[in-house]
């Protein structure tokens, strides 16, 4: 009898024994799994590879950078981006006036958006847009025309193609009350720009406006 339970007893022991070396063996492998998987995760975050840019055309091909001391643009292209462009940041009201100056902002440089906020002031205020209710209007009066064009030699554009160009609009001011027009003459200076993070590789970095028809040429560039 005494034997017996002696066996038993060293059944039970070596049952408890073999169930506790089968646990601390799967909590080791439980442990490297974790530490696995802990530096994995921080091997793949330290060692991330930086996002790639590239610029797609319309058809999500790739389009190849094109440094800035290089036109780019074909000159029709050119021309029908100044028109496009022109009128449309001209075009303001007083109850949209902050998010269409806003959308505004991609076809300027740092230094052509303040020259652009400067002559916005003069022609198209939003204190003066906003107390008189006015929706302005810019509509070509004719077509764009390049002045001058070529490497820029200014200290800040140097080595930078650059295009000035004129073109007269007619700015229409309307009311519930009145209305009227402006005739203007603008030029604009037109740089190259990196095609990264602007798709036309241009943007506009001076601005200079003058009263008056379209029939005039202002070379004072």
């Amino acid at each position: 009898m005494a034997e017996e339970e002696q066996k038993l007893i060293r059944l039970r022991d070596d049952f408890y024994r073999d169930g506790f070396y089968k646990a601390l063996y799967a909590l080791v492998i439980l442990l490297g799994a974790i530490l696995l998987l802990l530096s994995t995760s921080i091997y793949l975050l330290v060692s991330k590879p930086k996002p790639v840019k590239f610029v797609v055309g319309n058809e999500f091909r790739m389009v190849p950078l094109v440094a800035v001391s290089q036109p780019y643009l074909k000159q029709p292209d050119l021309i029908q981006w100044v028109s496009d462009v022109l009128p449309a940041v001209f075009t303001v009201d007083f109850v949209n006036y902050n998010r269409e100056l806003k959308n505004a902002t991609p076809y300027f440089t740092t230094n052509g958006w303040k020259s652009f906020l400067d002559q916005l002031k003069m022609y198209a205020d939003a204190s003066v847009v906003a107390n008189g209710k006015f929706f302005v209007n810019a509509n070509p009066a004719g077509a764009p025309f390049i002045l001058t064009q070529g490497l820029l030699n200014e200290d800040s554009l140097k080595g930078i193609y650059g295009w000035w160009i004129q073109m007269p609009v007619n700015l229409s001011y309307s009311s519930a009350e009145k209305g009227s027009t402006l005739p203007l003459v603008i030029q604009v200076l037109v740089v190259r720009v990196s095609t990264q993070n602007n798709l036309s590789g241009v943007a506009i970095e001076n601005m200079k406006i003058t009263k008056g028809s379209g029939d005039q040429v202002i070379t004072s560039v």
